[in-house]
């Protein structure tokens, strides 16, 4: 999936708020994924719950959804496609906790720049090394990036059939949407 199609998709399922409604939702969205991304390393930490891999993926989808959705806003040209089919440097080739402890954390400093930068061309180089961090986070779990967006956009599809609704995001069929997940 090209990341232009993506973004396509994905904006038939955003919410218009309007105005700067809508770069908040976005903005929090990003924060709130990352957390949630965040929160599978803690417990695996803190409680020993094993790491749910389908759901981290799904955290991630859900951040790329956010990234479109702050680019379509802000009507931003980033060139994500060359970002998503990059070959960036990991920080190695295993799943070590330790090191997606280091690139979640990032994210969050990252997202943290996001929420202070002050023009275009900041947001631009905030969401390019957003993008950069998530793929290598991707590839150092050996996750199918194209696969992770269209597994999003198919969730999206299963919760909101037409476009988005109101009653659609609160009524959610999780079930329906963990299925869709699951192929």
């Amino acid at each position: 999936m090209k990341w232009k199609n993506y973004q396509e998709l994905a904006f038939q399922t955003n919410a218009k708020l309007g105005g700067d409604l809508d770069r908040a939702h976005m903005l929090l969205g990003v924060g709130t994924e990352i957390g949630e991304l965040q929160d599978i390393f803690k417990k695996n930490i803190a409680y020993g719950k094993e790491i749910d891999w389908k759901n981290v993926k799904e955290e991630v989808g859900d951040i790329f959804w956010y990234i479109a959705g702050l680019m379509e806003h802000e009507n931003l040209s980033v060139d994500m496609d060359s970002i998503l089919s990059g070959d960036i440097p990991e920080l190695n080739n295993t799943s070590d906790l330790t090191d997606n402890i280091v690139v979640s954390l990032g994210l969050s400093i990252i997202f943290s720049r996001l929420l202070s930068d002050v023009g275009r061309d900041d947001t631009a180089k905030n969401i390019d090394d957003l993008a950069t961090s998530l793929l290598m986070f991707c590839n150092q779990n050996e996750f199918d990036v194209r696969r992770i967006l269209e597994n999003n956009i198919e969730k999206l599809r299963a919760r909101f059939p037409k476009k988005f609704t109101q009653y659609d995001a609160i009524n959610r069929d999780l079930v329906a949407e963990s299925e869709v997940l699951d192929e």
